[in-house]
């Protein structure tokens, strides 16, 4: 339950939707199973659309890294290739 009341925040259950629906007065809550459904809809839809939000930038995300890390590729071996060529051209001049 505490990992629900995370996800939605603090809605104060107790006061803003129980109290109302008890209390016998017809002007604080109109419509109370309607709105306990959307309320549970809600608490179910919602945290599923920001996860999958969260998913989805991370996701458009992984071209870019990719792209970078061909580019890293290339400049480790890049740096490789010339480390071994002037490492050969010492073992040449016997320096």
């Amino acid at each position: 339950m505490r990992v629900i009341a995370m996800l939605i925040g603090e809605i104060d259950y107790t006061d803003t939707f129980l109290t109302p629906a008890v209390d016998d007065d017809p002007n604080t809550l109109h419509f109370h199973g309607i709105t306990i459904v959307l309320l549970f809809v809600f608490i179910l839809v919602v945290p599923i659309l920001l996860i999958n939000l969260l998913i989805g930038l991370a996701v458009g995300e992984i071209a870019e890294i990719r792209e970078n890390a061909v580019m890293k590729k290339l400049e480790m071996q890049v740096k490789h290739k010339i480390s071994f060529h002037v490492a050969c051209l010492f073992i040449v001049l016997d320096l």
